[in-house]
């Protein structure tokens, strides 16, 4: 199993991602982060890398929050990496 973690603009954007992908969830976590209307995810899957991952959220609509925050859940800072799109 592989755990990712991310941040996303808004639950609607998660719920988005797992209709995508429910195949493959273990199991999913969302915290909501009080500063932010923004969601942490923690996110367990087999069978799935983090490109892969990542090209799943590129079908979603205004997703870049969730694309420039995805990590592995050891690398993951929540912080975006305006380099990737």
């Amino acid at each position: 199993m592989k755990a990712f973690k991310f941040r996303a603009e808004c639950e609607n954007d998660v719920r988005e991602l797992q209709l995508l992908i429910s195949f493959d969830i273990e199991s999913i976590s969302v915290v909501p982060i009080s500063v932010f209307p923004d969601v942490e995810v923690t996110l367990i899957m087999e069978n799935i890398y983090l490109e892969q991952l990542r090209d799943y959220m590129r079908l979603i609509n205004d997703s870049h929050v969730m694309i420039q925050t995805l990590a592995t859940e050891t690398e993951y800072t929540g912080e975006r990496n305006y380099d990737i799109d």
